[in-house]
């Protein structure tokens, strides 16, 4: 059945696609707030569960015995038992080989968090140094309407390796842009935010200029050509002009308003990192994105009828910027891990105090974090009585975003880690 060429296949990935993952998370949720995520984030109705036969108590022992039952098939492996959905011609631009290299990078999420507690990041490595790096922010806008998908991905300058990823088929503009602006003020105050131009990540583009990270949006300056007309008791003439303007975003069409950068995005960006550094895509998502990609009759590539490309193209976008972009190192100025600043120890000196504050209290919510992450706290961040005095001494006055900006740095950097 999880054949892409066949008709039945092409219907059922769609109806995977279009449904809500399963998340283990939700056995701790109210059940209307578990009804209203699953509405918001389904466009079907439905939940998709899927576990791996590790994750339903078989060993390495069962599986080697499937795959002589299945006489060493791979095809078959692939599909019957690791679920994977597989190509059998040769649309895609990319072979068998290339695809099952990247696949060895490509994993599950390692964690997530929410911003505004209701739309959801997927982390799929470990994060550092979050509020100094530059952190690439690749936006592709869709249109809220239950087709393609609102598509964000936060990369590692460092080494452009996908760290965390946010998805939705039905998020409007409006609520885009306020997701965007709490991502940036409450978790990476540094990063680049990079939407793709066209339609309406204009519209996107324009609430975001007029709102408080105006400063974090990456632009270009442009040369553009006008007419002036010019008055002349004498004559009449027109004189053409040159004006600067800042250009925000991305384009991502083909023809001159975009100067190729599509065909660069696929045959440079994307193809150098399938060849040389296919260790970046570190999520399952983009890696189902890439092979289904396929070069159509005109020899675009473009993903397959059924399927989607939006959260690599959100990448695409960012690198776009990062690495062809004639403004990048006005943007783009730490790119390291770093050295964790004063106030990123206090950060997490304050937040392991407040958690076990909390939890004695009585007032922590299970689902927010686990008992071993907070004796995990209490082991690496409680301060001596000295250290505890200077902290509260320096935070004293603190500002409500310095506050949240702790929490958020605390909260991926903790809940990221692999178990």
């Amino acid at each position: 059945m999880n054949d892409l060429d066949t008709d039945m296949g092409l219907y059922c990935y769609a109806m995977i696609q279009d449904a809500c993952p399963f998340d283990e998370s939700w056995y701790d949720w109210d059940i209307g707030d578990l009804k209203k995520f699953i509405e918001e984030n389904s466009k079907n109705d439905f939940v998709y569960l899927e576990f791996s036969y590790i994750e339903l108590g078989h060993d390495e022992k069962w599986f080697r015995k499937q795959c002589r039952q299945l006489n060493n098939d791979l095809l078959k492996i692939k599909r019957e038992i690791l679920l994977q959905w597989t190509l059998a011609n040769d649309t895609s631009p990319f072979s068998e080989e290339q695809l099952t290299e990247i696949e060895k990078y490509a994993g599950d999420p390692i964690g997530k968090f929410y911003v505004l507690k209701k739309y959801k990041f997927e982390i799929f490595s470990e994060m550092r140094n979050l509020f100094n790096k530059s952190w690439i922010i690749g936006i592709d806008v869709g249109g809220g309407l239950k087709r393609d998908f609102t598509a964000i991905t936060i990369t590692d300058p460092k080494n452009m390796k996908i760290k965390a990823i946010f998805k939705s088929n039905n998020i409007s503009i409006p609520d885009l842009n306020e997701l965007i602006i709490h991502l940036v003020l409450e978790f990476f105050p540094n990063g680049v935010v990079i939407p793709e131009r066209n339609t309406l990540g204009l519209a996107l583009i324009q609430l975001l200029l007029r709102s408080e990270i105006a400063n974090n949006m990456y632009y270009e300056v442009k040369e553009k050509l006008g007419e002036k007309k010019v008055d002349d008791p004498k004559k009449s003439s027109k004189k053409i002009t040159k004006t600067k303007t800042r250009v925000y975003g991305v384009y991502t069409a083909g023809g001159a308003g975009s100067n190729g950068s599509r065909d660069i995005m696929i045959n440079e960006i994307l193809n150098n990192a399938v060849n040389e550094s296919p260790e970046v895509f570190t999520s399952k998502l983009v890696f189902n994105e890439i092979r289904t990609l396929e070069r159509n009759k005109k020899n675009k590539v473009e993903h397959r009828q059924g399927c989607h490309d939006d959260i690599l193209f959100s990448w695409l976008v960012g690198m776009y910027a990062f690495l062809y972009g004639t403004n990048s190192g006005k943007f783009f100025k730490v790119l390291t891990d770093g050295i964790p600043t004063p106030e990123e120890k206090e950060v997490i000196r304050s937040s392991a105090r407040n958690i076990f504050n909390l939890t004695q209290m009585g007032k922590m919510d299970e689902n927010s974090l686990s008992a071993q992450l907070i004796e995990k706290f209490k082991e690496d961040h409680m301060n001596t009585d000295e250290e505890e005095k200077e902290a509260i001494a320096s935070s004293s006055g603190g500002s409500f975003r310095k506050q949240k900006r702790m929490r958020s740095l605390n909260f991926i950097s903790t809940m990221n880690k692999p178990k």
